[in-house]
């Protein structure tokens, strides 16, 4: 009898998990049907998966060290041999554009979840409890929003230095203040609705509350954001890079701007690929941002 309890027990359990996979299916289908809908967000999902891929295998997709080897003749026109042309000193372009792109994209990446994460902790806090606690964290807030954050990026990168890890964790810090904003606006609304009044009502602990009803439903307003974070690190550092601050022993599409810069009438090439892959990548993810806003607003799902 043991045996046939455990064995029923078991079945349940597999049928149970069975169930919550066909849910998830169910779920993700009925969302890809409405998020294809919207033609822009497909494509700047094909952009961003398109970059993610060739990031992913940039050693598989090309093992010339763009930064050290001289492949041919300096200055050579795309061609089969050199699909995006050399550079003023014979190192392949194309092997630049790989390359670049893991760099481009982890620090956009990085960036961004370190920004949200920040700019999600001080949000919630100020919109859930308020009075002296929101006042404070919102003046912390203006002040660096008053300040050209890129200016400011500037003078940070160039006093402690221009590694990778500084430059992500500048980045991050100076791009959070639009998602505690937006965070705190939205816990602000949220915790004057029913079913926190009934989780309150039930003695649910503030941090359960902020946790597991409040912010679940906020996760819309930290995705979209979130995406747009990515596409705004990638532009500032490819700003950084392009002044000379970025670290100069990683390839990356700024740093390629900043050498074609001397010899954009002579080698256009040098520019051109990497520009593009720029404004494909920030492209790329915006438009994800639009169509998950999209997606996700439940004042459009009707649409």
């Amino acid at each position: 009898m043991r045996d046939e309890g455990d064995k029923l027990v078991c079945e349940k359990s597999v049928m149970l998990k069975k169930g919550r996979i066909e849910v998830t299916l169910y779920i993700l289908r009925s969302n890809w049907k409405r998020y294809k809908k919207n033609k822009a967000g497909v494509l700047g999902l094909f952009l961003v998966f398109f970059f993610i891929v060739v990031a992913l295998g940039a050693p598989l997709i090309s093992r010339v060290d763009p930064l050290r080897t001289m492949v041919g003749p300096p200055s050579v026109q795309p061609s089969l041999t050199y699909p995006m042309g050399t550079d003023d000193l014979g190192r392949d372009v194309f092997s630049g554009f790989v390359h670049g792109a893991r760099i481009s994209l982890f620090v956009g990446i990085m960036t961004a979840l370190m920004s949200a994460g920040i700019g999600v902790a001080l949000g919630a806090i100020a919109g859930y409890k308020g009075g002296k606690i929101d006042s404070a964290i919102m003046m912390i807030t203006n002040m660096f929003l008053v300040v050209p954050s890129f200016f400011l990026c500037l003078v940070i990168v160039a006093v402690f230095g221009a590694t990778i890890g500084n430059v992500i964790v500048v980045i991050a810090v100076l791009s959070w203040p639009s998602t505690a904003r937006l965070i705190r606006a939205d816990f602000m609304s949220l915790k004057e609705t029913e079913f926190v009044e009934a989780a309150r009502a039930i003695g649910a602990s503030d941090l359960d509350i902020v946790l597991k009803e409040i912010l679940p439903n906020a996760l819309t307003s930290i995705i979209v954001n979130t995406s747009l974070l990515v596409a705004n690190s990638i532009l500032v550092m490819a700003g950084l890079d392009f002044l000379g601050l970025g670290d100069p022993n990683v390839p990356s599409w700024g740093k390629m701007l900043m050498n074609a810069q001397p010899f954009l009438r002579q080698s256009w090439w040098m520019a051109l690929f990497p520009g593009i892959a720029i404004l494909l990548t920030v492209m790329g993810y915006n438009l994800v941002g639009d169509g998950l806003n999209d997606l996700l607003n439940p004042r459009l799902k009707e649409r």
